[in-house]
């Protein structure tokens, strides 16, 4: 079965999910982007259309009531090309509250043959795909669902043997230490959900599901925290001793800083994120060493140490990348002292 053939039924919004389980699903009344949708056992689904994407064979809508209220939903189905003849339905669903995980899970689930069945006997000669459906731990929010394995009406595969099992906080992890890498060698503009989402081994989906749009991701994926010590009573010429090594510890062992730094030279999204990180973390601390003009003292300490990790780190400029961590921080020291305590311009 070709991909245009199964989105044509899987994409049709007014009629779809008649065409898609024809004897599960009774009659489908549309009106726009909202749909009432009537299934054999009585109960019924509003749902609202929230994307349809031709390109992609890619539809996402919402229950929105009737039956079941749920205080979020999102539902989104995706045919993809699996080889000549044959494709892949991707169904993901991300629901709330948890109480209901396990019910719309399970018409998930009886839905699924029968979504095989009605399109098999649609395409009665056309190579098919078989359902395999994953479920997550009771404690996942999410549902999904995977038209893997090719068949023939001749010869059809379908059970429910082969699982991937998936934990939810696990996928999560995965999916922000995918994007930390993405970001930090592809930069902001560079990195795409589709292809974090296929470092990890799910659909894009997923990753919106988790995150929603790419710059979200981005904010969740940077985040980090720099523990500065306070310079309170500390004589000026230890400066430098007591902050570069913390400094370094972000520039060489965080992958969320060097991510972040990288992204910061084209996004501005990058930009704000590590200005407000700067905001956060590093000028608290910094004002009590300040004897005056604690702006400028404070902008100007940043600005020299981030032009440092830029050049050591990101641009790996040999005079300086090639300096020990006790070279730098002797070289630096003088600097460091002079911008935050030394004697203001006249």
């Amino acid at each position: 079965m070709s991909t245009l053939s199964v989105w044509r039924v899987i994409g049709d919004w007014a009629d779809g999910r008649v065409g898609m389980a024809r004897g599960h699903v009774v009659s489908c009344e549309a009106a726009g982007d909202v749909r009432v949708v009537t299934f054999a056992k009585g109960t019924i689904a509003r749902e609202r259309l929230v994307a349809r994407d031709e390109v992609a064979r890619r539809i996402v809508y919402s229950l929105i009531g009737d039956t079941v209220r749920p205080e979020h939903d999102n539902i989104a189905m995706q045919i993809v090309p699996d080889g000549a003849g044959s494709c892949r339905f991707i169904w993901l669903r991300d629901v709330l509250p948890d109480e209901l995980a396990e019910p719309l899970h399970a018409a998930m689930q009886e839905a699924a043959p029968i979504i095989k069945r009605t399109l098999e006997g649609v395409y009665l000669r056309s190579n098919l795909v078989a359902l395999q459906e994953v479920r997550p731990p009771s404690s996942r929010r999410g549902m999904y669902a995977e038209v893997r394995h090719k068949s023939t009406v001749a010869d059809i595969e379908f059970g429910m043997a082969t699982k991937r099992p998936r934990n939810a906080a696990q996928t999560r992890a995965d999916i922000l230490a995918a994007a930390r890498r993405r970001f930090a060698t592809e930069g902001y503009e560079g990195t795409t959900l589709r292809a974090v989402a296929a470092d990890v081994g799910v659909d894009a989906a997923l990753v919106i599901c988790y995150f929603g749009s790419k710059k979200d991701l981005f904010a969740t994926a940077v985040e980090f925290m720099i523990e500065l010590p306070d310079l309170s009573g500390v004589d000026p010429d230890d400066f430098a001793g007591m902050l570069l090594p913390r400094y370094f510890a972000v520039w060489e062992e965080n992958h969320t800083f060097f991510a972040l730094l990288r992204a910061a030279m084209t996004s501005k999204t990058a930009a704000e994120t590590l200005c407000q990180a700067r905001a956060n973390h590093v000028a608290p601390k910094l004002i009590a060493s300040t004897p005056d003009h604690h702006q400028q003292r404070i902008a100007l300490t940043d600005a020299f140490i981030i032009g440092l990790a830029t050049t050591r780190s990101v641009l790996a400029n040999p005079p300086i990348a090639n300096l020990s961590r006790d070279e730098l921080s002797r070289w630096a020291a003088p600097v460091i002292r002079q911008l935050l305590v030394g004697p203001a311009p006249s």
